[in-house]
């Protein structure tokens, strides 16, 4: 299996592995689609479009994102693996907001 890598701005990768776990192979892959949830992930990306956009759409993405969903990942992710040690987790978080690109 190619090995899982961040690309920045995209997808932040991390792996959270247990104090056994051994290996390559992952138990858990968790997706979040929308896990752009900070100001920079916004600003980063409306700096590069070069269409105008709405004043303040900076709101409507504060009010349009799933917030806590990459701390809840990591939360499970932790428990997952304290539960069994042997066990890995996959933590995949797209960075782009989905005030322009659902990525569902």
């Amino acid at each position: 299996m190619p090995a899982l890598a961040s690309i920045p701005t995209i997808l932040d990768v991390d792996v959270i592995r247990g104090v056994s776990a051994t290996g390559a192979a992952l138990d858990l892959v968790i997706e979040i689609p929308h896990g752009a949830t900070r100001t920079e992930d916004f600003t980063s990306l409306a700096a590069r479009l070069t269409s105008p956009l709405p004043d303040n759409l900076v709101d409507f993405f504060h009010v349009n994102t799933d917030a806590g969903a990459p701390e809840l990942a990591i939360a499970t992710a932790r428990r997952f693996v304290e539960a069994e040690p042997t066990r890995a987790v996959a933590i995949l978080r797209c960075r782009i907001p989905r005030t322009f690109i659902d990525c569902n």
